[in-house]
């Protein structure tokens, strides 16, 4: 199972290597799996990953891209 900590690292050190792909598919990764990996995560998960996420989107469309689907899934979640 993947630490949580390097994950969150290798997703801001490729941010900061403009490898933005990268960086993307690691908040993606952190998001999907925080909570299953402890609950207590659940506050990271939303003021670490999410803000970073969005920081990303503003360099990268795709990453805005997918923090919008992710934002519509969740809100179709929430109405069922």
């Amino acid at each position: 199972m993947k630490k949580v900590d390097d994950v969150l690292k290798s997703a801001r050190d490729a941010y900061e290597k403009l490898d933005y792909s990268i960086s993307l598919d690691h908040y993606i990764w952190l998001y999907d799996n925080l909570l299953q990996i402890d609950g207590a995560y659940v506050g990271m998960r939303y003021r670490v990953v999410l803000r970073e996420w969005k920081r990303l989107g503003y360099k990268y469309q795709p990453a805005f891209e997918a923090l919008v689907d992710q934002a519509c899934k969740t809100h179709e979640e929430l109405k069922k």
